[in-house]
Order: structure tokens, then C-alpha cells, then sequence
């Protein structure tokens, strides 16, 4: 999809943070642009306080693409 949630991400947003909006998400779904930057960017806004810290921009990106412990030190 156009921000290449995977589906077990997009399965956690839904599940974990009650992010609903769009149904659950399926495979097929996460093509679809408009349910993929709706699980993207609920993905986004979780990252920017992950762990209770204002995160900055380039750690979120950082995070988006490799989970938030990209970095063992953060």
C-alpha cells in the first residue's frame, strides 16, 4: 500500500489502539490509499510520544521503517 503498513502493524493499530475507523484491515485493504494513510499515520502519532517521549521527526521516519527499537540507545 502507499505507505506500506504491514498488515500485522495495521492488525495492532486496530486491536491494540482501538483504531477502527476503516474496519479491520485485510491485505487487499492496505492497497486501498485512503485505509493505508489511515493506518499510517495512526502508526505515525503512536511513534511521535513512544514510551512517553516527544520523539523528533527524524526518529519517527527512523522508527516508521524499522520498528521503534531501530535504536537500542532511545
Amino acid at each position: 500500500g502507499l505507505m506500506q503498513t504491514l498488515l500485522g502493524t495495521a492488525a495492532w493499530i486496530y486491536n491494540s489502539l482501538g483504531r477502527r475507523a476503516p474496519g479491520a484491515p485485510t491485505a487487499a485493504k492496505l492497497y486501498n490509499p485512503a485505509i493505508s494513510m489511515y493506518f499510517g499515520a495512526a502508526y505515525v502519532n503512536w511513534l511521535l510520544t513512544y514510551n512517553g517521549v516527544k520523539r523528533a521527526p527524524e526518529w519517527v521516519v527512523r522508527a516508521y521503517n524499522g520498528g521503534p527499537g531501530w535504536n537500542s540507545t532511545s
